[in-house]
């Protein structure tokens, strides 16, 4: 577990672990819950590790807010959730450029937009921690950048600079990117984002 580069809940020991301890919660087997939290709680993120959401960082976050939502409020502590949140809050702020957007994500050289390795799933899970003010404010800045960018046929960009209005599904494009837009305008109470 310790040198597994797999650590997210779509694509890694992390979503094991977590939909394993919910199992066994629900089957009433402590031993097995014990079990998976364990596990859980060993794993190691790279420091070389990316931030978006099938692979990196913020993969792991959500399986974190998975235990705690469905296990107990606490069982992933707040230091090691606010740890992980640090390192994708200061990358996301390394690579924005303030006059256009806030926070902004590379994955393999390249600056996706959509839910599996972009923007749209980074947001998504962000929206689900305890943000400090000025990363609320982050998050909301880049969902406008977003949003402004939409193509005329209501399609957004796979990446940055891309002018191409071809993939349509949840890792690129609208799909994806619709379903961050509609949280944030449920989270932040806000039209603005549908």
């Amino acid at each position: 577990m310790h040198g597994c580069r797999r650590v997210t809940i779509i694509c890694g020991q992390a979503g094991v672990c977590a939909l394993g301890a919910v199992l066994e919660k629900h089957a009433g087997d402590e031993r097995l819950l014990n079990h998976y939290l364990m596990q859980f709680k060993e794993i190691k993120l790279a420091s070389d590790l990316p931030n978006e959401l099938l692979y990196g960082r913020v993969g792991f976050l959500w399986a974190c807010a998975f235990l705690n939502k469905h296990i107990s409020k606490d069982k992933i502590s707040t230091t090691r959730m606010r740890a992980v949140l640090d390192e994708i809050i200061k990358a996301g702020r390394r690579l924005a450029n303030k006059g256009r957007y806030p926070l902004m994500y590379e994955w393999h050289g390249k600056k996706y937009w959509g839910a599996a390795y972009g923007l749209a799933g980074i947001m998504h899970v962000l929206m689900d921690m305890e943000l400090k003010p000025d990363e609320v404010e982050d998050v909301k800045g880049t969902l406008r950048y977003i949003i402004k960018n939409r193509f005329p046929g209501g399609n957004y960009p796979s990446s940055e600079g891309s002018e191409s209005d071809r993939l349509v599904h949840w890792c690129h494009g609208a799909p994806g990117i619709t379903l961050t837009l509609v949280k944030a305008a449920q989270v932040f109470s806000d039209e603005e984002f549908l």
